[in-house]
């Protein structure tokens, strides 16, 4: 076959698949960051109101809900975590 599609087995871990430093952190501030997701988007909270109860900076929330978290460490997206779910 012409068209036929290639593909490889994923460890299971994206960021170790595409050779990310540290893919064991990536992945792990990935979990934490997808239940802060399911967290706020549960309770139905704005950008602003989540900054509040996490005491961050909207920009910071933006950076979180588009998945850039280079920036914080796994420690406070636990903290975080365990903040909004007490909501």
């Amino acid at each position: 076959m012409a068209n036929e599609i290639k593909f490889e087995k994923s460890s299971g871990n994206i960021f170790k698949d595409l050779e990310f430093n540290e893919p064991e952190e990536h992945f792990r501030k990935a979990r934490i960051a997808t239940v802060l997701y399911k967290i706020i988007d549960k309770q139905k909270l704005t950008q602003k109101q989540t900054a509040s109860i996490l005491k961050i900076n909207q920009s910071a929330v933006s950076d979180l809900q588009n998945g850039q978290f280079d920036n914080f460490t796994i420690a406070q997206l636990f903290s975080w975590e365990v903040c909004t779910s007490k909501q």
